[in-house]
């Protein structure tokens, strides 16, 4: 469900009106859907964003897998430098089992 939002209303344009509804509607699941919105719509991979929502659900099993998994589906769809997609998966426990992560070559992301 989180995928199938990100894909309807996701657009870079719009990241002040993202920004708004975070303000006023602050849990779990918006940032859930906000970290989406960024990882699908927008240039540079949200690090500081994932490393604040990790803290607020790492304790949080479900909602921890779904943000894991929304960063490993990222990480595959846009190839990430692998860099960053360390960087990232160090800070979120998510181990590298995949051989297609060993293929990736930069994707759509800007270094940042």
């Amino acid at each position: 469900m989180i995928k199938k939002i990100s894909y309807s209303v996701g657009e870079e344009n719009l990241k002040e009106t993202y920004k708004r509804v975070l303000q006023k509607c602050n849990t779990t699941a918006v940032k859930l859907i906000d970290i989406s919105i960024k990882l699908d719509h927008f240039r540079h991979i949200p690090k500081d964003e994932i490393k604040s929502v990790h803290k607020i659900v790492e304790h949080n099993r479900l909602a921890d897998i779904v943000l894991q998994m929304l960063i490993i589906h990222s990480a595959l769809k846009y190839r990430w430098d692998y860099k960053t997609r360390d960087s990232i998966f160090a800070q979120l426990s998510i181990k590298i089992e995949d051989p297609r992560f060993l293929l990736a070559p930069p994707g759509k992301y800007i270094n940042n």
